[in-house]
């Protein structure tokens, strides 16, 4: 999308139009630049929803022994810093 934002002359057909330029002039492989780095950057909350739902349902396991499964706000705010201190 930034190769056809940055084209000196705007392509008449679009997105699609510029994806298939892109595939035939540089080769399938260049569609898929960045990826890496993309990945990367999404590491980092998919570690913290992975602790905060850990920590939520230990806490919710121990609340399930009193009959009561819902999370209070503090209970909620501890487990979303633990999540965060990860």
């Amino acid at each position: 999308t930034m190769r056809l934002k940055l084209s000196s002359s705007p392509s008449e057909h679009g997105l699609w139009s510029e994806v298939w330029r892109i595939g035939l002039e540089e080769g399938p492989a260049a569609l898929w630049k960045g990826i890496g780095s993309s990945l990367v950057l999404v590491l980092n909350p998919v570690i913290q929803f992975a602790v905060y739902d850990f920590v939520k349902r230990r806490i919710v396991g121990v609340r399930l022994q009193k009959l009561t499964a819902s999370l209070a706000a503090s209970e909620a705010f501890f487990a979303g810093a633990m999540a965060k201190s990860v």
